[in-house]
């Protein structure tokens, strides 16, 4: 009886310029058996030799070394082989460092970094590397650094955090959270140790409590925080999505029967994200047959794991829309009932699901 072949071992490449940190690291992986082809390089200068050599499905390197440092490598990794996963190892008192790392770095582990925590992102990595996606996609969400957003609200943003870190930056950022985009970022950070300890963030003031204004404009002046559409069809998907949040979470509770849980809250408020990824690859994939690409939920879960988000809130903004949204009943399971509101809040507001299409910018029903 035939049986599946073994799955492929996910290759990670481990960088630091400290020949006692990389020994540390070697010997503490093997000793944990992690599944995983490993690869060690003591500086960016063997670390790129090696990526010369083959492509790596991550790279796990220290911020803070000489000629060239973390965010250089991984910006250097991002060109040759966009579909890495890209981590940075760094102190949480290096804030400029995580800054500029928030524009190349999928995720952000503090140092030191407990082997529990070093694993687990390996298996993470693994697990992504076994998804079956076709390889252009997987470039393009691994090389996206933010999703597009509203002008004006980010302009709006701007303003707000070019003064003094007062009350009005704040409410302009909990304002801001209403874009899937800007609520996607600061997961993001919130999930990684990019600005401090990472934390569940459930409700909009979570979100955008987590991050400093004066951190948070230095990552909009990056370009790092959310993007222009780059198409009018982008441009006028992007605003009919904040009007969704409220009514999405709403819908989705009266389902379910009683509040959501704190994951669940934040999944069905980063439920557009599978949206706008596909807007992004109608553009970036103009030739691409439609019928091979993966339908919105799953690219927008697929991106969110990239980011680190926990896996509870990856399953509800993956979870596939229900065949007969008018069909089921409350009480219904969490997840079941954000990806039913979704349907249904879609359908009766005209809000088409968004396919790439063969048409660059192309937003409508497959």
């Amino acid at each position: 009886m035939p049986t599946d072949p073994p799955p492929v071992e996910p290759r990670l490449l481990f960088v630091d310029d400290d020949p006692a940190v990389v020994a540390g690291l070697r010997r503490m992986l093997r000793a944990r058996r992690v599944e995983a082809d490993l690869t060690f390089a003591t500086g960016p200068g063997e670390a790129l030799a090696h990526l010369s050599a083959g492509a790596f499905d991550g790279v796990v390197s220290d911020m803070r070394m000489p000629d060239m440092d973390g965010a250089s490598l991984l910006a250097a990794v991002r060109e040759r082989s966009p579909a890495t996963v890209r981590v940075i190892l760094s102190g949480q008192t290096e804030r400029a460092a995580a800054v500029r790392a928030a524009g190349v770095a999928h995720r952000f582990l503090d140092k030191p970094t407990h082997p529990d925590e070093l694993v687990a992102t390996v298996a993470a990595i693994g697990k992504l590397a076994r998804q079956p996606l076709p390889a252009g996609v997987r470039a393009v969400l691994g090389r996206l650094a933010c999703l597009p957003a509203r002008p004006d609200t980010l302009a709006c943003l701007a303003r707000a955090l070019a003064g003094p870190e007062t009350a009005s930056g704040t409410s302009a950022v909990v304002a801001a959270v209403a874009e899937p985009a800007v609520a996607a970022k600061l997961a993001q950070l919130a999930s990684s140790a990019f600005l401090g300890p990472p934390a569940l963030a459930g409700t909009d003031a979570e979100l955008a409590g987590h991050v400093r204004p004066g951190d948070l404009a230095a990552i909009q002046a990056a370009g790092s925080l959310a993007s222009d559409p780059a198409t009018p069809a982008v441009a006028a998907l992007v605003e009919l999505l904040p009007a969704r949040a409220g009514r999405l979470l709403a819908l989705a509770e009266a389902l379910h029967g009683r509040p959501l849980p704190p994951p669940v809250r934040l999944g069905a408020r980063l439920r557009d994200v599978g949206r706008l990824v596909a807007a992004v690859l109608a553009g970036d994939l103009a030739t691409a047959d439609p019928g091979t690409l993966p339908p919105p939920p799953l690219l927008g879960g697929h991106l969110l794991a990239i980011w680190g988000l926990p896996d509870e809130v990856v399953a509800v903004v993956a979870a596939p829309a229900p065949d007969d949204p008018g069909a089921a009943t409350g009480p219904l399971d969490a997840c079941l009932a954000v990806a039913l509101a979704d349907a249904r809040d879609a359908a009766e507001h005209g809000l088409p699901p968004v396919t790439a299409s063969r048409r660059a910018g192309a937003v409508g029903p497959p």
